[in-house]
């Protein structure tokens, strides 16, 4: 009997439009499926590297640790993976592309005192007083000048 319907008829219109609209929803789905696992799938492996790459600092392999961190920075910008990286170029006796890391982690955020940490214990072990001075002096950040301030002062004159 259904084949005896005309084809423009409401009762089969209706069904093309419930199977168009099933089709649809179907397509929705699997679209927001992948929309919404994919973020979290790319976060789990910003993670993992993270976690390999301290377990490799903690063997003392600084060249694997430093290509983990150089992959997680690709994928996103961090200050503490910066450092993180900057501590492995350090130990490899790469203490200029340190030192340049650990600034980059201060321009990223001016307040970090691992960053300013770091830089002041390079230059205090190079005796670089002035380059710590002009480092705390060129800070706009108060609780960092608070925080070292320390090291806020004129070279050490031995007698």
């Amino acid at each position: 009997m259904a084949d005896d319907m005309p084809v423009d008829s409401p009762i089969a219109f209706s069904k093309r439009l419930i199977i168009v609209l099933s089709l649809l929803f179907v397509l929705a789905i699997a679209f927001l499926a992948v929309y919404f696992t994919r973020p979290v799938y790319k976060e789990e492996s910003v993670r993992s590297k993270i976690e390999l790459a301290k377990a490799a600092y903690a063997k003392s392999d600084y060249t694997e640790a430093a290509n983990l961190y150089d992959d997680v920075l690709k994928e996103q910008k961090d200050s503490e993976v910066i450092i993180a990286y900057a501590d492995c170029l350090y130990e490899m006796g790469e203490t200029d592309r340190a030192l340049s890391n650990y600034y980059a982690a201060i321009d990223m955020d001016p307040e970090n005192e691992m960053a300013y940490a770091r830089i002041i214990a390079m230059y205090e072990s190079e005796e670089a007083y002035e380059e710590i001075n002009a480092l705390l002096a060129d800070s706009d950040s108060e609780k960092i000048r608070t925080e070292f301030q320390n090291y806020l002062a004129i070279t050490p004159v031995y007698n």
